[in-house]
């Protein structure tokens, strides 16, 4: 072989070692973009669902504290209310669960029945029951003598729903206090 293909070869090995060099570096550069393409898409996801859940829950939280302003509208009619304990040989059904109780007070005085209304105002709805049993109830009674809607120490309680509410501690004291006024 002579110098000149000895030097043509080393040209010919050089930049074949030159274009792999440059097409290992871009194939490089390309799968880190890649990379982190897919990262920033699977944050942008991750994102979108957040959103989308806190959406969801903001809707359902409205939704909710729709139903109860809808209650409190109804309990504007109220005209009796009804105060009942806890006993298994009591004649009152609830309509939430099949406890018995027995009835301890009846109020049908106006300002009374709009205080223990206003112990309501600003009841916000919650997607979560306590369910500790308190074995309070309170009933709602229209001018036809009608049941309105039950309240059990969680929730406002018709024959067609169950909506669970948070009272302030100092309004529902407030309530808890017409059973000990007997």
């Amino acid at each position: 072989m002579n110098k000149k293909q000895i030097a043509l070869l080393l040209l010919m090995v050089v930049g074949l070692g030159v274009i792999l060099f440059f097409t290992f570096a871009h194939f490089k550069i390309e799968k880190e973009k890649m990379l982190e393409n897919a990262s920033n898409n699977n944050r942008i996801e991750q994102l979108n669902e957040k959103e989308k859940e806190a959406k969801e829950k903001k809707q359902k939280q409205e939704e909710g504290q729709r139903k109860v302003n809808l209650l409190l509208e109804s309990l504007q009619n109220t005209k009796k209310v009804v105060l009942a304990q806890h006993d298994s040989s009591g004649e009152i059904t609830s309509v939430a669960t099949q406890y018995k109780y027995i009835k301890i007070k009846e109020i049908t005085e106006e300002s009374v029945i709009q205080e223990i209304i206003d112990c309501f105002k600003d009841s916000t709805w919650q997607e979560v029951r306590n369910d500790d049993f308190i074995g309070k109830l309170w009933q709602f009674y229209d001018g036809e003598d009608k049941l309105i809607l039950e309240y059990e120490g969680h929730a406002f309680v018709t024959q067609d729903q169950n909506v669970v509410i948070y009272i302030q501690e100092n309004r529902k004291n407030r309530l808890y206090s017409y059973f000990e006024e007997i």
